[in-house]
């Protein structure tokens, strides 16, 4: 499984009801119904005490996809369509960036009774990983999925989880950015912090091993979970 992203910024912040409108209620239907398309998510950054790091946009669209080539057909589609993927607001936007990921983990304590309902933040944290010695990547990875994320996620107030790796594609829009995310869904917005607090960062392990760490927190504004869950 993979996740589009698509990242933007309004040059005129005046417009962002109407822009929300039309991405809620026009843009992401359209797109999710097309074949090979399963869930979609609409962010809004909210900046918070606990971020760390570049920004980025304030505007992110998130496709769950079977396939790279789902997206790329699904916007063959659209451009038949319309002159411009943005159908008219490509005047009013800036820093737009589209790239893509491979879902390393999807994460949900399903014996738990309270994650079936979806959460109103998402806390996503981003690295680079530079450690050259063998094994040690794949080390980092079976840590974060197999320890960390559990350990997060057994909180209650976490709902679900995920783990991306970017997949480089010639079609993206942008830089790739960082490698790896971890995608956290929360009832509030500063819950990560809120349970780290105290804590070694990365319980000690991998400080010297991780670069360019960011944490940044979003509002969900919309979500499309019409599609099976995996």
């Amino acid at each position: 499984m993979y996740w589009s992203v698509v990242k933007a910024n309004l040059k005129d912040m005046s417009y962002e009801d109407e822009f929300n409108h039309w991405y809620n209620s026009t843009h992401v239907p359209v797109y999710v119904s097309r074949p090979g398309f399963r869930r979609a998510w609409r962010l809004r950054r909210i900046d918070s005490e606990g971020q760390r790091g570049e920004k980025g946009q304030t505007f992110m669209a998130i496709y769950e996809i079977v396939s790279i080539e789902s997206f790329a057909n699904a916007l063959k589609m659209a451009l038949e369509s319309f002159d411009h993927p943005w159908e008219g607001w490509e005047n009013r936007i800036i820093d737009w960036q589209r790239t893509y990921y491979r879902v390393r983990l999807n994460h949900q304590d399903r014996q738990r009774d309270d994650t079936n309902v979806a959460g109103r933040f998402w806390t996503i944290v981003k690295v680079d990983f530079e450690d050259n010695r063998p094994g040690k990547e794949e080390e980092f990875n079976i840590w974060y999925d197999k320890v960390h994320v559990p350990e997060l996620c057994s909180f209650r107030g976490f709902r679900r989880a995920w783990r991306l790796e970017a997949v480089p594609q010639d079609s993206q829009l942008g830089p790739t950015g960082h490698k790896y995310w971890a995608v956290y869904e929360t009832d509030e917005i500063d819950y990560l912090p809120k349970v780290r607090k105290g804590k070694t960062p990365w319980d000690g392990i991998w400080n010297e091993s991780i670069r360019n760490w960011t944490i940044m927190f979003y509002k969900v504004l919309y979500q499309d979970l019409s599609g099976p869950a995996w």
